[in-house]
């Protein structure tokens, strides 16, 4: 396992924790659902495939799939919060260093992620650092505003 895919796990477990149903103070049982899914994508292609409302989808390279990454799910995240507040505290947190590796801004859905990376990171290196591309084009313009101020993120 390369350095980039071990710390990709660290995140992906924290994405899992995230994930997982937790209890109300009654007791009932609160189903969240996915807290973000990852995709693997060739870099030579853009992220063409939809997902239900609300999903965080966060490709990745191929090359830097891992063990048990968590399966890529339709189903809603039903007790989530919305998936605006949850790319901006993924942001937040690379930024203040509790995983390493670099998120780069999705804003053309055509664009294959080769160029995205070519444009943001160009010398970033794979093996090293996990790379998480976030799709930007449909978030409000405020979420849009923050995250334009904090991306690229690499850290490590």
């Amino acid at each position: 396992m390369t350095l980039a895919q071990e710390r990709l796990a660290t995140f992906a477990e924290w994405v899992v924790a995230s994930s997982r149903d937790c209890t109300s103070p009654l007791g009932d049982r609160i189903i969240k659902g996915p807290y973000a899914i990852f995709v693997p994508l060739d870099l030579a292609l853009a992220p063409s495939q939809t997902f239900a409302t609300e999903h965080l989808p966060l490709w990745i390279p191929e090359q830097q799939v891992i063990p048990n990454l968590p399966l890529c799910t339709q189903s809603t995240p039903q007790s989530q919060g919305r998936r605006a507040g949850r790319l901006r505290h993924i942001v937040w947190s690379f930024n203040q260093g509790r995983f390493e590796g670099a998120i780069l801004g999705l804003t053309d859905r055509g664009e294959p992620l080769q160029s995205v990376m070519e444009r943001q990171a160009p010398t970033l290196d794979l093996a090293t650092y996990p790379v998480l591309f976030a799709p930007l084009w449909d978030l409000d313009a405020e979420t849009r505003t923050f995250l334009d101020r904090r991306l690229p993120v690499i850290r490590g």
